[in-house]
């Protein structure tokens, strides 16, 4: 079923009868509650929301990383040597931060 579609009686619907939409779309997991690394409610959510962060994570640190090539591209670029280093230690920080919740969803979600 389609978040968009109407919900239809017996195949058919009245033009003017209403339709009940649930409030909130229930996902469920393919992994049963109670599997030993698997989390227990809201594990649907927990999902979501880890490979959100890691998106997110990722996308800024392509930008970090693109920033840093443009520098080392193009040393005339750079403002000071302190940024360089900065944007260097923010780098690891997020692979380091990338492994562990790529890890996370690897273990708890196969």
């Amino acid at each position: 079923m389609s978040p968009g579609r109407p919900l239809k009686s017996n195949g058919k619907s009245k033009p003017n009868e209403q339709v009940e939409r649930s409030p909130e779309r229930t996902v469920t997991s393919s992994r049963p509650t109670g599997v030993p690394g698997g989390e227990e409610d809201g594990s649907s959510s927990s999902y979501k929301s880890l490979r959100l962060t890691f998106y997110r994570l990722l996308k800024h640190y392509e930008f970090v990383c693109a920033r840093l090539e443009r520098y080392r591209s193009d040393r005339s670029a750079v403002g000071n040597v302190e940024e360089v280093e900065e944007l260097v230690v923010e780098v690891r920080g997020l692979e380091m931060e990338l492994d562990r919740i790529r890890n996370r969803l690897v273990r708890n979600y196969p």
